[in-house]
């Protein structure tokens, strides 16, 4: 088996026995114990975004379950994969984003991030990400189980499932209402035109002539919510 198939079964693996509600420690050590340059081997996109986005929604269940406070868990440097330490938002923000700064609407890259996140990170990002990641709130996205052969239908569906669910379309008056998501990454959605774009493609319907206005995001508490796509 080569290194990034590898990657790949373990990745899946350990977010099999969460979602069994067990600890995958055997797993997490194999991760832990793989060779820095197996990382490398990650070499297309589609393979990259299958294995952070598993890597990341595991994680999230495994360090929220472990007591850490939501201020402190996305900052944790307690993911390690091939003996490199990795935080929830260096995955999100410094490899699935391309590198972009955590706080700035899409708009800014980390000058910081380049040399350690330039030979992990996407080469084109991917707004369906969005749509993948899970935080273990109501407002987020569920769960699913990405393949790379198989993530770009997987996020289309995700994607479209999202937008059926959490966007409120009033037609009448020609006003969308939207998740806070579009508001927080405004840039890698492509501004308001973007969002409406990607609202048209999805649903269907013309949103060109759409006021758009961002809802309030649910922040309840709901850890273990998995979908099937």
């Amino acid at each position: 088996m080569d290194k990034a198939s590898e990657l790949l079964r373990i990745a899946e693996r350990i977010l099999a026995r969460t979602k069994l509600l067990q600890q995958p420690e055997e797993e997490v050590a194999m991760l832990a114990s793989m060779k820095p340059e197996a990382l490398k081997s990650l070499e297309t996109d589609n393979v990259k975004k299958a294995f952070w986005i598993n890597i990341y929604n595991s994680f999230f269940l495994l360090l929220a379950k472990k007591g850490i406070s939501r201020k402190d868990l996305f900052s944790a440097r307690a993911i390690d994969i091939a003996g490199i330490l990795w935080t929830l938002d260096e995955i999100e923000h410094g490899i699935l984003r391309k590198n972009k700064i955590k706080i700035s609407f899409g708009y800014l890259s980390n000058p910081f991030g380049k040399r350690r996140f330039k030979q992990y990170m996407l080469q084109k990002q991917d707004f369906r990400i969005h749509f993948a990641l899970n935080c273990g709130v109501k407002g987020c996205p569920p769960i699913a189980f990405y393949a790379h052969d198989k993530i770009d239908q997987q996020l289309e569906l995700a994607t479209a499932s999202f937008l059926e669910l959490d966007s409120i379309l009033d037609h009448e008056n020609k006003i969308m209402r939207v998740s806070r998501l579009f508001y927080w990454y405004h840039a890698d959605f492509g501004g308001s035109k973007g969002i409406r774009k990607i609202h048209s493609q999805h649903l269907e319907t013309d949103f060109a002539r759409y006021t758009i206005k961002f809802r309030s995001y649910d922040f309840t508490e709901a850890l273990d919510n998995f979908a099937d796509f």
